[in-house]
């Protein structure tokens, strides 16, 4: 196990788990952090390592690794979100829980009544950075009473995916365990953070996509469309359309293109149908001037800039194999997120109990933890 330490995979894969999770434990350990942050860190640390390079601990989680175990977990993961949400989402009258929820609740409802979703006086519309196709993914639990049940739907539905490609539970088993050793995984969850669902559904359709587009037909219609609705989730998310086809370019030279028109155009259609609904009141576009905000125009340009050049060596790299899609989108979707957290981190002076930006590194959280999971075990992937 302590050989394991010495594995850059360990370090990078606990630093997306935990860093995020710095903001809940200078939240809630105030006034013992000194001894309990330490202790917690140390301990997750030494479990990722167990989880990954433990020989033993590997086999008996694997013979242990059955639909029940499986279902156990979900259920787990479904019992502290019916439990805890209900009073996180009480007390965000008083500045706590989060307005994600909120945001996707009332944005859906307004769609379910035939409203301008965005459109509103009332309420904190400035939160209201859901594009329209993420609305309206999330809309029948969002505008039905039902939001609580979204984030562990999103993980079952991620979990139960990777398990399938790998023919083995002990895979669906061995990425929830990853996601629930993060504090973070469990706040961001509770609160009705939406990034962790966003996190899966970027992994299930980068893994529609991988197989999909394949199969040609109807499946390659819905894993097309499926990662336009994703790609809403939030503005700055429109790039993974452009990648996912530079993706196919380097596996299927001649798909690449119509992956690019079709994507890309309903992507264009759905959101200008959105924005001529009212130009004034299309707010997912803030998010592009908030990062302005949080870091400077000088900062914000440059850190653009990087992104669009580990963007190139993302698709210039990319082999055809379902971890390596994963992994590349991963580096993405995690540099951009983590630009916007320091400059959330920065603009609070280092205050890690005030860090609000640590909820955008929930994104890259489930990535990374199916990359591991898809790279590491032996059994075969389901083949493309």
């Amino acid at each position: 196990m302590l050989s394991g330490l010495r594995d850059g995979r360990v370090w990078l894969v606990y630093l997306t788990l935990q860093a995020p999770s710095l903001r809940a434990l200078f939240k809630y350990l105030a006034d013992i952090h000194w001894l309990l942050i330490p202790l917690y860190l140390i301990a997750t640390l030494l479990f990722t390592s167990l989880l990954l390079h433990s020989k033993p601990f590997r086999r008996k989680l694997e013979h242990t690794s059955t639909l029940a175990t499986f279902a156990g977990l979900i259920l787990l993961i479904l019992v502290a979100n019916l439990w805890l949400y209900p009073i996180a989402d009480a007390r965000s009258e008083q500045g706590g829980g989060s307005d994600q929820d909120r945001s996707l609740i009332i944005t859906g409802e307004r769609l379910y009544q035939g409203h301008n979703p965005y459109k509103g006086e009332h309420w904190p519309y400035d939160s209201a950075a859901a594009g329209p196709g993420w609305i309206i993914l999330a809309s029948p639990l969002a505008a039905t009473g039902n939001y609580v049940f979204l984030n562990p739907l999103m993980l079952a539905l991620a979990a139960g995916l990777i398990a399938y490609v790998r023919r083995s539970f002990f895979a669906g088993v061995s990425f929830l365990l990853l996601l629930m050793s993060s504090l973070a995984f469990w706040e961001l969850t509770v609160v009705g953070s939406d990034m962790i669902s966003i996190g899966c559904l970027i992994l299930i359709a980068t893994i529609a996509v991988y197989y999909g587009w394949q199969r040609g037909g109807l499946a390659r219609f819905l894993s097309g469309l499926l990662l336009t609705f994703v790609s809403t989730g939030r503005a700055v998310f429109f790039y993974l359309i452009p990648l996912f086809a530079a993706f196919q370019r380097k596996r299927q030279p001649a798909s690449a293109l119509s992956f690019l028109v079709i994507a890309g155009g309903i992507f264009i259609v759905l959101n200008l149908v959105f924005y001529l609904w009212d130009p004034a009141w299309y707010l997912p576009l803030h998010v592009f001037w908030k990062g302005e905000v949080l870091m400077g125009r000088w900062i914000y340009l440059a850190a653009g800039l990087i992104c669009i050049l580990i963007f190139y060596f993302a698709a210039k790299q990319i082999r055809n194999d379902l971890p390596s899609w994963i992994l590349n989108g991963w580096i993405t979707v995690a540099l951009g997120m983590t630009f916007a957290a320091l400059g959330d981190l920065w603009s609070s002076s280092f205050q890690f109990a005030q860090w609000e930006g640590a909820n955008y590194l929930g994104v890259a959280m489930p990535g990374y933890a199916a990359y591991l999971v898809l790279r590491n075990l032996n059994t075969k992937p389901y083949r493309a």
